[in-house]
């Protein structure tokens, strides 16, 4: 016995809900980003670290994100090298940053960094350097010294800061400027009680030559 065409038909509605309601639930547990898509439909990002400060010197790299920490690892000269991998998020707001260390110099660097390396940089090699990191990959501009450009970005920090203490100083001037305004209304209105006195008095002496 064969089932009716309608049998048919409720059968097949029923796992077309089914496929619409599993597509529903992915679309709204992920976020879309206008530049990258869908998280799960990003490539992954691959890392390697590469040490090139120089004979016998050895470098400790710390790196992570808000949600991932690789650990701390030794990459050895001249042939040790620190990979690892990971998927940018759907925001488009992905980071990594590491600590350098050799002998007693220490330095950060923002290895990964979305707005800055996508979509570009599917494999970022940097080598780590004295003056700084350097990519391999020809995409990206030839800096003098990556070490530099993050003074230079908390020198602009600190610039910053100096001008909302300027600013913060011509507040006060302000202020200052409010307070003498008040000052001179109080003064203005004890001019005001003087002419009033004044008038008071004249009016009594009209009254006592009237008398």
């Amino acid at each position: 016995m064969y089932p009716s065409d309608t049998a048919l038909k409720n059968t097949m509605s029923f796992f077309s809900r089914i496929v619409l309601l599993l597509m529903l639930l992915i679309v709204s547990t992920t976020s879309f980003d206008s530049v990258g898509g869908f998280s799960f439909l990003r490539h992954k990002v691959f890392i390697r670290i590469f040490n090139d400060l120089g004979p016998g010197l050895d470098l400790v790299a710390h790196c992570k994100s808000d949600d991932n920490d690789i650990g701390v690892h030794l990459i050895k000269y001249p042939d040790g090298v620190l990979p690892f991998h990971f998927r940018p998020n759907a925001k488009g707001t992905t980071l990594f940053y590491c600590k350098f260390h050799w002998s007693n110099v220490s330095h950060w660097f923002d290895i990964y960094v979305f707005d800055r390396d996508h979509p570009q940089c599917s494999n970022c090699y940097w080598k780590i350097r004295p003056a700084g990191p350097f990519p391999e990959q020809k995409s990206y501009p030839k800096y003098q010294s990556y070490w530099a450009g993050a003074g230079e970005a908390r020198r602009g920090l600190v610039l910053a800061r100096r001008g909302e203490a300027r600013a913060g100083a011509g507040a006060g001037e302000a202020r200052r400027g409010l307070v003498l305004a008040r000052r001179g209304e109080a003064r203005a209105g004890a001019g005001a009680g003087e002419a009033r006195r004044g008038l008071v008095l004249a009016r009594r002496g009209q009254g006592s030559r009237a008398v």
